[in-house]
């Protein structure tokens, strides 16, 4: 046989193993063999036809010849004797003729389940090619629709990656500009800072410059109002000492008992008009200290202390 020894050994294993299951009462067929070993047909038909013989075969009568030396032991018993060997050959050729029909009856079994077999493998290839022209179509388009997703994938892959790169520019464009945009407002913030900063030194030093003019009108204000007072206060004292020798005329008035009435309303008179100027200069006085406050408060109106300190004061002391 030109079969590979490791091939026929697992095909008789496998027949030997159908054949048992089956009870030894029929031999296997040729197709179940095949799948049960996963052989081919060709392979397993050989060894079967082999396999199948040796089931078969059974010890036969050898045909036997008579020899020469019995020929001369008797002719009477050449005769049986050739009488039972022509008996023996007979029976030789019988179960010669009964072993042929038995081989050719499992020639015939063979071959028809090698038809069978073969047409069963026939029906199986053509459900198998049948199967594999489905799966060579299904492959065909899905290879298509492979190459079509691959298009669409490397179309949308480069249309992402101009997106990305004008992304990208955008986002340099947009970044260029922010610094410029931040680089221009903080110069502008510096510049505006700078500007602010000078205003507020021109404003502490317009503050600083009112703030020693206020102190010197201040100072010179309290001079006019001590130099008011001193005034006042004598006014006040000439008017006191006027007062006093208007009383003194008035009681050499009163003394003299002759003093004409004409006198009398003259000396009255001359107190009234002392009166009149007294209130006169306590007005002005008055006007001179409103002037001062409304000076201080229009001059320096955005400082925390009061400038004049003494002015109201003094003026109170004055009005009164």
């Amino acid at each position: 046989m030109n079969v590979e020894k490791e091939i026929q050994d697992r095909i008789i294993a496998a027949a030997n193993s159908l054949y048992e299951q089956g009870g030894r009462a029929v031999f296997p067929k040729v197709d179940t063999v095949r799948k049960e070993a996963r052989a081919n047909m060709n392979d397993v038909s050989e060894v079967m036809k082999f396999w199948r013989a040796k089931q078969m075969a059974r010890p036969e009568p050898v045909v036997v010849h008579v020899p020469d030396t019995v020929a001369q032991a008797g002719h009477a018993a050449l005769v049986m004797l050739w009488q039972s060997a022509q008996e023996l050959s007979n029976n030789a050729l019988r179960a010669a003729q009964k072993s042929w029909e038995a081989d050719r009856q499992a020639a015939d079994l063979l071959s028809q389940e090698m038809a069978d077999a073969y047409d069963a493998r026939t029906l199986e290839l053509d459900a198998a090619q049948a199967q594999i022209n489905e799966l060579h179509t299904s492959v065909t388009q899905a290879l298509n629709e492979k190459s079509q997703l691959q298009m669409q994938i490397e179309q949308m892959r480069l249309e992402l990656s101009a997106a990305k790169m004008a992304a990208d520019n955008q986002v340099s464009q947009l970044q260029t500009q922010h610094r410029s945009e931040v680089d221009a407002l903080n110069r502008a913030m510096d510049s505006e800072k700078a500007r602010r900063l000078e205003e507020v030194q021109l404003q502490r030093d317009d503050l600083n410059e009112n703030t020693q003019k206020a102190v010197s009108e201040r100072d010179q204000f309290r001079a006019e109002i001590a130099q008011l007072k001193a005034q006042a206060q004598a006014s006040e004292n000439q008017a006191r000492v006027q007062r006093e020798s208007d009383l003194e005329r008035l009681k050499q008035a009163e003394a003299l008992h002759n003093e004409s009435q004409h006198v009398a309303a003259m000396a009255r008179e001359a107190a009234a008009e002392l009166r009149g100027q007294l209130v006169a200069m306590k007005t002005q006085m008055s006007d001179v200290l409103q002037i001062i406050a409304s000076r201080q408060t229009s001059q320096v109106s955005d400082t925390t202390h009061d400038p004049l300190p003494g002015i109201e004061e003094n003026a109170s002391n004055v009005g009164g």
